[in-house]
């Protein structure tokens, strides 16, 4: 093919790459990733060797780029090949490239040795910027130069690269004595060639440079040049910022040998031997100390809240920060909270943000767009889909990004955005990109996620697709642990797609994501990610899938503590007139009177459930119910009911393949057990439930089993085991559900003091009631005034004592718990006893 575009009689290598980008734009604008693989693609049909057929794809974006002194011409007749070009066309274009190349050689003046230093060499400006947090990135930086090494510092657009780079080199400078020089980045009219000559005449180098030409850089000198292990010590440093490619730095060190380097770029340049150095936002606390140090510090000492607020909404950029802190020194009638008001409430753009996306090709703009729409880290797939583009074509654009430090990829491959950068390329989008575009976007993403989530968990949940029929049997192990690893994965761009969904009006892409992830929300107790996701789904649309979203709302709700409006959502779903599991939903009310310790409304709820449930045919919601009503029976003290409600929930739960159910059934079923003294059949029993719990991955019915394994131990006379097994229990368990984990400190607390460490116990006990008031569970507000009171009435404080029995015994009487009521009086029978007599009789504390 021969093409039509090709050079008539170019003046300069502005005319000629203006001709390449029109060469480009006929062949249909190819993104620079689809150039790389053209280019070696041709080189391949060349003959030329694997190693060196793919160029890099900043070379390859630079052969566009105007301001160019030179370029390479089996470059330059690759991309024409790559663009469609043929051999006639690539011989013209090598003669417009020799004819631009003899008339910049012409136009070169002759060296002489009178003659001004054409890179115009200069000192390090003596002007010190605030430089904060970064002491470990300049200790990297000195140490590579006393070893005469290249550093290469890079990071994202405000993030401090000169400040840091200037900063350190300062550094170096006053300690070694010797020069820094900044150099201009060659190729604006500078070659790189006359640095050497430079080097002799700039200021401050002269001793320096002289012998300059003569030496070899430190990482060239052959082993047997070198006189034992000393380093040579570099004649100076050489500072050279916004480097565009490896090509320039490899320019700057082959004309200065003996010298120290170090440069700045947006790129990352991993083909650049040397010590790289990535600048990353500063954290907080440094954050703060940078605005002191330009504010002033008594500014940030009067309002330090109002001053974490700041550094917080500038996300750590330095850039940002000493914008923000140069406009608070600037407006003293302002308090720092009115500023931080202000900025809080901007987009907060940055110039050095509008020129690296301004430098952007239109398929990576379009890519970073996309990507900050939805507010989490996302696997390229996901990428791929709010682009509409192939996956592969889209991680090569991302690998441009990440050159540049816009976006970056983490160690899972997903694509991390930094705050700053989200907010401006969002305020790009709304200008740009059409309202429609961005609503199919997010509706491709979330109907992907909703799809593959439900496939994931069937596996892990199979209980959960079918209420009627029995299961067709378990998925193996691998199976179950890769499901929950995909969803574990892609948990964060679930919840962050869902509010996006309904926020566009994709409601029916919230309500798939709810619909899917609930059940898996339930076994890992991602209970604040079910409020999110439900949450969405509830907002309108189908009027079924709004009941279906408040009824998993309210079971997050009541798990989180939060029982009026555990309740209000469920009773929303319950009188939608579109709930078609109505079973489930009074299962749930029942749950929360049950929390509340409002036994006998408990009970009356779940005898509803289960017979709306056994109505609709919803097998699993009806034995959840029997179980529930079961272990409220068992609370009540009518033991025999219990039992046979536990047999014949557990036998409704492996019928339908709910072992989750299960698991519950068979741990409060072992509760019973302990009460009434059968220790080894409780651990049996407890045994199965931890079997189901982990084969399910089910992270709260584990530690609840546990809990229960430590309350045996402990009355079989082990109360080490026991805080064994409560620790393990709680062991990295920040998300547990508020009443599991105030039941397990409880616990934690009266095995303690049973091994003797009575003020970790108390401590454990004190902690467990606040939690539980906090929580609203009764139950274990009971259970831990009645271990204080124990405790203080071994020690002889009786009035303390009294007390705490007086409240266990209104606990034990509100919530209708015939043996806490009991132990409660024994407990002030002993009270009064110590006392001598009639004391027991007093008021309740």
């Amino acid at each position: 093919m021969t093409s039509p575009v090709v050079p008539g009689d170019p003046r300069g290598w502005d005319d000629l790459t203006s001709a390449l980008r029109a060469l480009r734009a006929h062949a249909g604008s190819p993104s620079f990733a689809q150039l790389v693989q053209r280019v070696e693609r041709v080189r391949a049909a060349r003959g030329v060797p694997a190693g060196e057929r793919r160029p890099g794809r900043v070379t390859v974006y630079d052969v566009f780029r105007d301001g160019r002194a030179r370029l390479d011409v089996e470059l330059v007749a690759d991309v024409v090949r790559a663009l469609g070009g043929g051999e006639d066309d690539v011989r013209a274009w090598r003669a417009a490239h020799a004819a631009v190349a003899g008339r910049a050689a012409d136009a070169r003046p002759a060296a002489s040795p009178a003659a001004a230093p054409r890179t115009t060499l200069r000192p390090l400006p003596d002007e010190p910027a605030a430089l904060t947090g970064r002491a470990a990135e300049v200790d990297a930086l000195t140490t590579a130069w006393d070893a005469g090494r290249v550093a290469v510092v890079t990071g994202m657009p405000g993030v401090g690269k000169s400040a840091l780079a200037h900063g350190a080199a300062r550094t170096w400078a006053a300690g070694t004595g010797r020069p820094v020089l900044v150099v201009p980045t060659p190729g604006d009219g500078v070659e790189a060639r006359d640095l050497l000559a430079d080097l002799v005449a700039a200021p401050g180098a002269s001793s320096a440079g002289a012998s300059a030409a003569g030496a070899v850089p430190t990482g060239a000198q052959p082993a047997e040049a070198r006189t034992g292990d000393a380093t040579p010590v570099p004649r100076g440093l050489l500072l050279v910022e916004d480097v565009p490619d490896a090509d320039v730095v490899t320019a700057v060190a082959d004309a200065a040998p003996g010298w120290a380097l170090v440069v700045t770029s947006r790129r990352a340049l991993p083909e650049v031997a040397g010590v790289h150095v990535r600048v990353e936002p500063l954290p907080p606390d440094a954050a703060v100390a940078l605005i002191a140090a330009v504010a002033g510090p008594e500014r940030v000492a009067a309002e330090p809240d109002a001053a974490r607020r700041v550094a917080t909404a500038c996300e750590g950029l330095p850039l940002a920060l000493v914008v923000a802190a140069g406009r608070i020194a600037g407006q003293e009638s302002w308090s720092l909270a009115d500023h931080a008001r202000r900025i809080e409430a901007s987009a907060h753009t940055l110039p050095a943000l509008d020129t690296a996306y301004d430098a952007l090709a239109p398929d990576e703009a379009r890519v970073l767009r996309r990507v900050a729409l939805v507010p989490a880290p996302l696997p390229p797939v996901c990428v791929a889909l709010l682009v509409g583009a192939d996956e592969r074509s889209v991680r090569d654009v991302l690998s441009g990004l990440d050159d540049v430090h816009l976006v970056r990829t983490g160690a899972d491959g997903a694509v991390h955005l930094h705050a700053l950068v989200r907010r401006y390329a969002r305020e790009r989008a709304e200008a740009v990109d059409a309202h429609s575009d961005v609503v199919a976007a997010v509706g491709r993403l979330g109907a992907w996620l909703a799809e593959r989530a439900a496939a994931r968990v069937a596996v892990v949940a199979p209980h959960a697709a079918d209420t009627r029929g029995t299961p067709d049997g378990a998925a193996d192990d691998d199976a179950v642990a890769a499901a929950h690893a995909w969803l574990e994965t892609h948990r964060a761009v679930c919840v962050a797609t869902a509010p996006l969904a309904a926020d566009l009006g994709l409601t029916d892409v919230a309500q798939g994501l709810s619909d899917a992830l609930g059940p898996w929300f339930d076994m890992v107790a991602r209970w604040r990610d079910a409020l999110v996701v439900h949450g969405a789904a509830a907002t309108g649309g189908d009027p079924a899938a709004v009941a279906r979203a408040c009824r998993d709302l309210g079971r997050a709700h009541e798990r989180l503590g939060h029982y009026d409006e555990a309740l209000a959502q469920l009773v929303r779903a319950a009188e939608s007139g579109h709930d078609a599991r109505p079973g489930q939903t009074f299962n749930r009310v029942g749950n929360v009177e049950k929390r509340l310790g409002r036994l006998d409304a408990a009970a009356a709820a779940y005898a509803r459930a289960e017979e709306t449930a056994r109505g609709g045919g919803d097998a699993v919601s009806e034995g959840r119910a029997v179980g529930n009503r079961a272990d409220t029976l068992r609370l009540l003290g009518r033991y025999d009911e219990a039992c046979d409600g536990y047999a014949r929930a557990l036998a409704l739960s492996e019928r339908v393949g709910d072992r989750n159910n299960a698991g519950i059934v068979r741990l409060n079923h072992a509760t019973m057990l302990e009460t009434l003294g059968d220790l080894p059949r409780a651990r049996t029993v407890l045994g199965a439930a931890l079997d189901d719990a982990r084969a399910m991955g089910d992270a709260s019915l584990e530690a609840a089993v546990r809990t229960a394994l430590a309350s045996v131990e402990l009355e079989a006379g082990d109360p080490h085991a026991a805080v064994a097994q409560v620790r393990a229990a709680l062991a990295g368990r920040a998300d547990l559900e508020a009443a599991v984990g105030a039941e397990a400190r409880a616990l934690l607390g009266r095995a303690l003091v049973a091994t003797g460490d009575v003020d970790a116990g108390r401590r454990e006990l004190l902690a467990a009631l606040a939690a539980g008031r906090a929580a609203r569970v009764l139950l274990v507000q009971g259970t831990a005034a009645h271990a204080l009171g124990a405790l203080d009435l071994a020690a002889g404080r009786a009035t303390d004592a009294q007390a705490w029995f007086a409240l266990a015994l209104d606990v034990g009487t509100r919530i209708g718990v015939a043996a806490d009521v009991t132990a409660a009086r024994d407990g002030l029978a002993a009270v009064a006893a110590l006392r001598g007599g009639g004391a027991g009789d007093e008021p309740s504390a």
